[in-house]
């Protein structure tokens, strides 16, 4: 949960080519990865170290409280400023475990770092992207899950024993002739929902970095494995040098694009990584 805090890096400096100090003048961004130094950033940008700070929450919070409090971040905030594109990868690399990775994501929306980590990002247009303590890392105070029952009502445990797997809380479970009954149930009904994914089709946008942005189209069902092998064939880069990302999360081989929550015509952010 939440991000990792790695050792900050030292603030870069460049140089002219004489060895003199270049200019630092103008304004945030400069555009392009060509922008400031060498190493594409520019004199108010910082590469990604994740040093964020320490907090503690005003009332002690279970970790499933705290994943509830973020996810409600996530949901809304987008809605009200910013960019959605430039929201879902900060998303993504915050819960990026790879320092290389997280890096390749922001250069991915050529964003600005000002205090070299997602506590405030800048895009090319100059939007302001704030992220809060409570997203970068965990506080101070964080408490077990239902420790002492309090934090377990809080999040909506129920107080007693509940009932089956399959029942209403309270009431037993279905047995027998009742149970069997409701398991062939459930497969009919999955078996209408495999039925109905099998039959929708979508668009997809594959935008690789470094590389061009792919059009795929073809059935929900579709897994991304296959997606990373259409990339594969048209671009040759291998399946094990890609990474795909859509809505803040990492997507992986198994899933296909219904339970990967893509939407038609969405884009994805495909990072590849370099040949060792």
């Amino acid at each position: 949960m939440g991000a990792c805090c790695w050792k900050a890096a030292p603030e870069p400096t460049s140089e002219g080519e004489n060895g003199q100090p270049a200019a630092s003048g103008g304004s945030r961004r400069t555009g392009g990865r060509s922008r400031g130094t060498e190493s594409g950033l520019n004199p108010d940008n910082r590469k990604l170290c994740r040093k964020a700070a320490a907090w503690s929450s005003e009332v002690p919070m279970t970790l499933g409280q705290l994943k509830s409090k973020r996810d409600e971040f996530w949901d809304t905030q987008p809605n009200y400023s910013g960019r959605r594109e430039i929201w879902q990868a900060v998303k993504a690399a915050l819960e990026c475990e790879d320092k290389e990775t997280a890096q390749l994501i922001v250069d991915a929306v050529d964003v600005t770092l000002p205090n070299g980590n997602l506590s405030l990002v800048y895009d090319e247009l100059g939007n302001k992207y704030e992220i809060p303590a409570f997203c970068l890392c965990d506080p101070d105070n964080l408490v077990p899950e239902g420790g002492d029952g309090v934090a377990a009502a809080a999040a909506g445990a129920p107080a007693g024993g509940g009932g089956g797997a399959t029942g209403t809380p309270g009431e037993p479970a279905p047995t027998g002739a009742a149970a069997g009954a409701t398991k062939e149930k459930q497969a009919i009904e999955a078996k209408k929902q495999a039925q109905s994914i099998e039959a929708k089709k979508m668009t997809v946008k594959l935008r690789l970095n470094p590389g061009p942005e792919l059009k795929w189209s073809g059935p929900a069902s579709t897994t991304i494995a296959e997606l990373k092998n259409f990339v594969q064939e048209e671009q040759g880069v291998a399946p094990g040098r890609q990474r795909l990302i859509f809505g803040g999360m990492i997507l992986t081989n198994d899933q296909n694009l219904t339970t990967a929550r893509l939407v038609d015509d969405g884009v994805v952010q495909v990072i590849v990584k370099a040949e060792e």
